[in-house]
């Protein structure tokens, strides 16, 4: 009885409580990544990465990640120098910057843990690295779905698709990109 009444079993069905009503998950947390998945598959090539730290989306959507993101947000050690992240197979602020710059994923898919912790310590990233880090992804992506409440946490996952640089190269000079925080 014991076991079947814990409240970690309540987390699985119950999204938060107001006031002293509770309000479910709805649809479930499972089907929500299987939504998000899809939508991934259908947007994006087989062959081509998806740029996330949530990599069970990645698994789910059928996608490989870039390399270093294959641990999520524990494989990001900001602090580490250039040879000992390269030793460790983990991404520095140097790597993950020039990811964020360089990859040729198509579609990006961030919750509200992705680009805000720092290993090993697992600690919040100081405002302005976040920021650093979210302008990066800005610069390139433009976001194209919000999925509310997703995963641990419920967390906001945002979907974002890698612009077409012809496109961008048609386009008047504009103002840099602001980058938003999830």
């Amino acid at each position: 009885m014991a076991a079947i009444s814990s409240p970690i079993n309540q987390e699985w069905f119950v999204l938060r409580q107001d006031r002293f009503w509770v309000v479910k998950r709805s649809p479930s947390d499972l089907a929500k990544l299987q939504q998000a998945g899809k939508l991934i598959r259908e947007s994006s090539p087989p062959d081509r990465p998806l740029l996330t730290q949530d990599t069970y989306l990645a698994v789910e959507a059928q996608r490989r990640v870039p390399a270093g993101f294959e641990m999520g947000p524990f494989g990001y050690f900001p602090d580490l120098d250039d040879a000992a992240a390269a030793r460790c197979h983990v991404l520095n602020r140097a790597g993950m910057l020039r990811t964020l710059r360089q990859t040729d994923a198509p579609l990006a898919a961030f919750s509200g843990y992705a680009l805000a912790i720092g290993a090993p310590a697992m600690r919040e990233l100081p405002d302005a690295a976040q920021a650093e880090l979210w302008q990066a992804v800005a610069d390139r992506y433009d976001r194209i779905e919000s999925i509310a409440d997703f995963g641990q946490g419920a967390t906001k996952l945002g979907i974002w698709k890698l612009r077409d640089e012809e496109t961008e190269k048609r386009k008047e000079p504009h103002e840099p990109r602001t980058a938003p925080i999830p």
